[in-house]
């Protein structure tokens, strides 16, 4: 049905059939390349799903509509002239062209023109974004964008992550959010999270939900993040924790605690043996402001096992 209207649109606009096949033929293929733009794609495509999960996840805990929360996906092969990754949020629907260096703007400006033709055609209610990795500021780039009748607004820099740590720094909004994800203010520990996100990301081709993809980067324990309907399903302990010990900060994860005072983090399994997390709630429950070395032996006494923060640690889940 989107091909026909698309069609439809070409030839309204006095552009042949086979032209158009040709024109979309070829965006597809140089978007499915292993080139410098298709990892700057992968990279722009991780931190839209890392912004936008913690998004959703703060809808969840706000209890909204969780059938418009699964309905939010990034699909990275959309057929369209703006082609290289179509966004679905809880507000908008985005369709975003990439460019990591030099723009061709005469291309650029033919494939928004005829994107945005055949929207109006086809009466969708789409938003359009251009994504450029250069060193050209953003101020630059809106100006050239209304130069050539095309929205400012639409303008975003995101600069290619040369390492973690350096995309963090370039991206404050995306370190908050990994915090909300993972549960741990830890580097290493969002840089896990980041990489099973990217893992899957790698893996997967077409339409894809955020609920889904998170589920799926989810499976291993240590990768210290968790499906969507498991965030706060052990906050009971995070909240008495935070009660007890004033001085430490709790934060659940999934099936992990995290404790930090003082810049010291320790992490937890929350075992999943009933008795075990009833125990640790008495002890909780019987004690008077404990410190933060009582607190941890009182959860190896009710084996709550510690992960191992060591260089060369692999430690795992039972």
């Amino acid at each position: 049905m989107v091909v026909e209207i698309q069609k439809w649109a070409l030839r309204l606009l006095g552009e042949g059939e086979d032209r158009f096949i040709q024109r979309l033929s070829r965006k597809r293929t140089g978007g499915d390349s292993f080139s410098a733009g298709w990892r700057y794609e992968l990279a722009y495509n991780a931190h839209v799903v890392i912004v936008e999960l913690a998004k959703l996840l703060a809808a969840y805990r706000k209890d909204e509509d969780i059938v418009s929360i699964r309905n939010c996906y990034l699909d990275q092969s959309p057929t369209e002239f703006v082609d290289d990754v179509k966004i679905k949020t809880l507000t908008d629907e985005f369709l975003v062209q990439l460019k990591s260096g030099r723009i061709d703007w005469v291309s650029v400006v033919a494939d928004f023109k005829l994107q945005k033709r055949h929207d109006e055609i086809a009466h969708r209610d789409i938003k359009y974004r251009l994504v450029n990795g250069s060193a050209t500021s953003l101020a630059s780039l809106q100006e050239r964008l209304q130069k050539r009748g095309l929205d400012p607004s639409q303008a975003e820099v995101f600069a290619y992550p040369e390492s973690f740590p350096a995309y963090l720094r370039q991206n404050a909004h995306a370190a908050y959010s990994l915090k909300q994800l993972t549960g741990s203010a830890n580097m290493l520990d969002q840089e896990t999270a980041y990489r099973a996100l990217i893992y899957v990301i790698i893996g997967e081709s077409g339409k894809l939900s955020f609920v889904d993809l998170l589920s799926k980067a989810s499976r291993r324990l240590y990768d210290f993040l968790t499906p969507l309907e498991e965030y706060d399903i052990y906050k009971d302990f995070e909240d008495l924790i935070q009660e007890k010990v004033p001085d430490v900060t709790a934060h659940v994860s999934g099936r992990l605690l995290h404790l930090e005072d003082a810049g010291f983090l320790q992490s937890f399994v929350v075992p999943m043996n009933q008795q075990y997390r009833d125990g640790l709630r008495g002890w909780l429950n019987d004690h008077e402001e404990p410190g933060l070395h009582d607190l941890t032996e009182a959860l190896h006494q009710f084996h709550w096992q510690e992960v191992d923060r060591s260089e060369n640690a692999e430690t795992r889940a039972d």
